[in-house]
């Protein structure tokens, strides 16, 4: 029977086999587990060192944890890291999809919690994972150490242009994946993951309902230490706008914007762990 959320069961199968391939090269010792939560079984990877602070993955919107994986050591040299796979989407977790609206994503997270005995621990999440982390944050602060959000939606409004562009790139074929890869990460990426990338935008059904923005109030309760990074050529978030109404809110926040990078950001880990070590 075919994933509910991929175009074919082929489809759903080649990522299948190449996510589990990736990962079988994470570059630490690390463990899987099967996690049951109120929002079905979630996958989710750790490695590092066990007896340090938990540190919590969250990944983007149409993506899995396989994106986390060249940082995982880094990480690991200062924390017990746990990728998850957010459910719903192009991971190994349950197929089915929580809620945007509600606080189902942040009573899934607080599951991971109770899982791992965690009565806190920081949170970096890029893009969709980003906006469960600040949604989790704001709801339950006393849970949140330190908080890292990637190119997070929910802070400011989603450009109305993207949905119309990638749905045209969508019906080009070869050559509108090209040019949705060059518009999210603005950068040449290795072959396999070019490859991955563009086998997700044909296969893959993305979730394309809006996030809830966060309001004034919720965001004034991220009292903990936080920071935003952004690229400056991101065509989904208007990350200027996003670090500016931070800042008004939280004169603590610490926003870095990347120079002609795009939505996709990588290599964030050096700026990640200052951050977190500071």
């Amino acid at each position: 029977m075919n994933h509910p959320n991929y175009r074919s069961l082929a489809g759903m199968e080649e990522i299948q086999s190449i996510y589990d391939a990736v990962i079988a090269g994470w570059p630490a010792p690390n463990e899987r587990h099967a996690i049951d939560t109120r929002h079905g079984r979630t996958f989710a990877i750790t490695s590092g060192d066990k007896s340090g602070p938990a540190l919590i993955l969250l990944h983007g919107s149409a993506s899995s944890s396989f994106g986390w994986m060249n940082d995982a050591a880094r990480y690991g040299r200062f924390f017990h890291t746990i990728a998850v796979d957010i459910p719903g989407e192009a991971g190994k977790s349950d197929p089915r999809r929580f809620s945007w609206q509600d606080d189902s994503a942040g009573e899934w997270l607080a599951d991971i919690y109770s899982h791992f005995d965690l009565r806190q621990a920081s949170l970096a999440g890029l893009s969709l994972g980003g906006y469960f982390a600040a949604r989790f944050a704001a709801g339950r602060p006393a849970a949140v150490s330190r908080l890292a959000l990637i190119s997070a939606g929910g802070i400011c409004r989603e450009r109305a242009s993207f949905i119309p562009k990638a749905i045209l790139w969508k019906c080009m074929g070869a050559r509108g994946e090209e040019r949705m890869e060059h518009a999210l990460f603005r950068r040449p990426l290795p072959p396999e993951v070019s490859h991955l990338f563009r086998l997700m935008a044909r296969e893959f059904i993305p979730r394309m309902e809006k996030l809830r923005l966060l309001s004034d109030e919720e965001i004034r309760r991220l009292a903990m230490p936080i920071l935003f990074l952004g690229g400056s050529h991101d065509i989904l978030v208007d990350t200027a706008v996003s670090a500016a109404r931070l800042r008004r809110l939280l004169p603590h926040a610490k926003t870095i914007l990347v120079p002609e990078a795009g939505h996709a950001l990588t290599d964030t880990a050096p700026l990640i762990l200052e951050f977190l070590m500071a």
